[in-house]
């Protein structure tokens, strides 16, 4: 998820239930045209908080604290350069479909292992198999 990427979010400390608001999140950016100066990125994080609180969906506590530490201006991506934007993002993009074991990402789910649907209320597992390394082993 190049959103994650963009925020600087751990997903390794990210509690299970942040998950789906993320794929939201990450999707809703998309549809946003994947900003990534500060005004513009305040505005659409402003917009994944109003529609998780709207469908029900418990958000991941980080966007809020990166939409404020935005508006303070605190905090910026290390990602954002004035100079760019589009091509950057392509770049990124490209460099999420890497094939290996350990740090498996795939461009269709982005590693999550679940292709979210149109609405951001069902989905159905990619066919990577990612999914598989997170079942419990007995």
């Amino acid at each position: 998820m190049d959103l994650l990427r963009l925020l600087e979010i751990d997903r390794t400390l990210l509690v299970p239930e942040a998950e789906k608001s993320l794929l939201l999140a990450d999707r809703l950016w998309c549809e946003d045209s994947c900003p990534r100066e500060p005004g513009r990125l305040v505005e659409t994080l402003e917009k994944i908080l109003q529609r998780c609180l709207t469908s029900g969906i418990w958000y991941a506590p980080i966007l809020p604290r990166r939409k404020k530490a935005l508006e303070r201006d605190a905090w910026k991506p290390s990602a954002y350069s004035s100079a760019g934007g589009e091509s950057e993002a392509s770049r990124a993009r490209a460099s999420t479909t890497r094939q290996g074991k350990g740090d498996e990402s795939c461009a269709a789910c982005g590693g999550t292992g679940i292709l979210v649907r149109a609405g951001g209320f069902t989905g159905t597992l990619c066919s990577c198999g990612i999914y598989l390394q997170r079942l419990p082993q007995r």
